[in-house]
């Protein structure tokens, strides 16, 4: 429930809040204190990778109060009946400084962070007695020094968004690695102090683990991240939601009834079935799932759904790689990657998937033995990663993209050829530089991409004991289409040609196009699967002729009728619509 022992309701969480102030301000905390147990009660180095805004700060701000030994501010917790003592420690909070614009600001930035932990511990450093240059990691030494030969008891270090630094750099070889030179010294004497017994505890969390990999300073460390004992150890599980958060559905409930977002005779249940649609699905074992905490309770302050957690992101350097690696035209897809892949990933030379899953854009569907694959974890990351890559394929500012999905769906609920072949022609004369560099050579692609982009079901080239497919569309339950495409580029240089020629040289290609097509299509039989699936299955030539020139034909194998775009042959497609 979220109420108190008196029976007063609870405020909501307020992002970024300490753990102690939420405790103190009466509001909403999901217990966690479970997962820090065995951290607290054995000691050791511990690392936790998971994506931003999904309370990394305030899991790591709690251990924190709880090595210091404050148990009142746990009563009623998991952890107050769990037999734990509750032995105070010097705790030493850092979070990595984002400044790298070269590595002498970044060393300057860190050793100021450092200092900054000893003056609000009381620690004296000698700051008059320390060499004229000194590195983060001394400076960090001296300060463990101070603070266990003052009271002689253990040391904690816990360091939030220890790849922050990181995150900044990726891709540029030369700063990385003079970066990584200075994590590695800092995190090989937190090491050499753990081993030594003066540190006890160590705790380090990011984003990625692009730096985690390649430090030999981590050595040794228990890496929670794939954990499935950890799984929940941030985000809400739905249960959680439900017994911390069910009282302020309501009022979300009625703020969308009256903005019209759901209709007038919708229910809690269906609600709470929108809400898991949109912020669950995240997960890392495979079998178990959170909510994204971040965006739920955005939610229930702001009472209306949406793309918080993405809303507050910056994917530009995804599609910086996507087009790097030429990986445009393939995503969004499902991947498969092994845990030593993950666990390989490259500061200077970053891979997209490791980076997609660790940035919180893939979660784990499934692990088969050392196999673990991957899928877009809910409707949130679904609809804002198809927008942002629409944006970025096409000239959005200039065209209609918002309404380019709904003419596509009504050309193929009528089977009406023109507007189709219309609309698929919009989509490759619409495309931004971007756009162009990326589905150079690939314009069948790039319609792939719009429509699942579109939220259609599809897939491309299927190949099947009974033959192969180009593209394959399912309209709903029961409609669906099997396209077979031909592509022809122009002769010669575009340029060269008049606007007559070209548009007679586009005009008579695609009607031979559609002839080599539909050939296709009457010897491939690769539908066979299909038919049992979907009641009404269409085979559809498509012929791209040059660069935007389409045509297609429906045949329909059942009446033996078949429809073919028309085209006037004296002018080219009206592009602009």
């Amino acid at each position: 429930m979220s109420r108190d022992n008196e029976g007063i309701k609870l405020e909501l969480p307020i992002i970024g809040n300490s753990f102690a102030n939420m405790r103190r301000d009466n509001c909403t905390y999901v217990d966690k204190t479970r997962y820090l147990y065995k951290m607290v009660k054995q000691g050791g180095c511990y690392f936790l990778s998971r994506p931003r805004r999904f309370g990394k700060t305030l899991l790591l701000d709690t251990l924190g109060t709880l090595l210091e030994g404050n148990r009142e501010l746990f009563k009623g917790l998991w952890i107050d009946s769990s037999g734990y003592d509750f032995r105070k420690h010097q705790v030493i909070k850092l979070s990595m400084p984002e400044e790298c614009s070269n590595v002498t600001n970044f060393e300057n930035f860190l050793i100021r962070d450092v200092k900054e932990a000893a003056m609000a511990k009381g620690a004296d450093l000698n700051a008059e007695k320390m060499p004229r240059e000194v590195s983060p990691a001394y400076v960090l030494r001296e300060l463990v020094r101070v603070l266990y030969y003052r009271e002689r008891i253990p040391v904690a270090i816990l360091i939030d968004e220890y790849d922050a630094p990181i995150q900044r750099v990726l891709g540029k070889t030369k700063r990385a690695a003079k970066i990584r030179m200075v994590l590695q010294d800092f995190y090989s004497h937190v090491k050499k102090m753990y081993e030594n017994d003066v540190v006890r505890v160590v705790f380090v969390t990011g984003i990625t683990k692009f730096a985690y990999s390649t430090i030999t300073g981590f050595n040794n460390y228990i890496d929670l991240t794939l954990d499935p004992e950890y799984n929940a150890v941030c985000g809400f599980t739905p249960d959680e939601f439900m017994k911390h958060f069910e009282e302020y559905l309501p009022d979300v409930l009625d703020n969308r009834k009256s903005k019209k977002r759901m209709p007038p005779d919708a229910d809690l249940e269906d609600l709470k079935k929108e809400i898991i649609d949109y912020y669950d699905g995240y997960s890392w074992d495979g079998k178990n799932r959170v909510l994204n905490p971040f965006s739920t309770v955005m939610t229930l302050r702001e009472k209306t759904l949406g793309p918080h957690w993405y809303d507050t992101a910056n994917p530009s350097l995804l599609f910086e790689i996507l087009e790097r690696d030429k990986g445009v035209m393939d995503f969004p897809v499902n991947a498969k990657m092994t845990a030593s892949y993950l666990n390989k990933a490259n500061i200077e030379n970053p891979k997209l998937n490791p980076l997609l899953f660790y940035s919180g854009y893939l979660t784990v569907e499934k692990i088969i033995g050392k196999d673990y694959f991957f899928k877009l974890p809910n409707k949130e990351i679904v609809e804002a990663l198809n927008n942002d890559l629409l944006d970025y394929l096409f000239d959005s500012e200039k065209h209609p993209l918002d309404k380019l999905g709904g003419r596509i769906r009504n050309a193929l609920e009528k089977c009406d050829a023109t507007s189709l072949a219309q609309c698929f022609s919009d989509i490759l004369s619409w495309r931004s530089p971007e756009g162009l560099r990326a589905s150079e050579g690939r314009l069948s692609d790039i319609i792939f991409v719009a429509l699942k982009c579109f939220q259609f079901k599809t897939y491309r080239e299927l190949t099947e004991s009974e033959g192969r497919m180009d593209l394959f569309v399912a309209l709903d339950t029961r409609k669906a289409f099997i396209f077979e495409i031909k592509h022809e580029n122009y002769p010669c240089d575009v340029n060269k040609l008049t606007a007559k020629q070209k548009n007679e040289w586009e005009a008579k290609t695609a009607e031979k196009l559609l002839v080599e097509a539909k050939e296709q299509i009457d010897i491939g039989k690769h539908d066979v699967k299909y038919r049992s699936a979907y009641p009404e299955v269409k085979d559809v030539a498509m012929a791209i002729a040059g660069h935007t020139r389409v045509a297609i034909g429906f045949f329909d194998p059942k009446e033996n009728l078949y429809e073919k775009t028309d085209f006037p042959k004296d002018s080219p497609p009206n592009t602009d619509s």
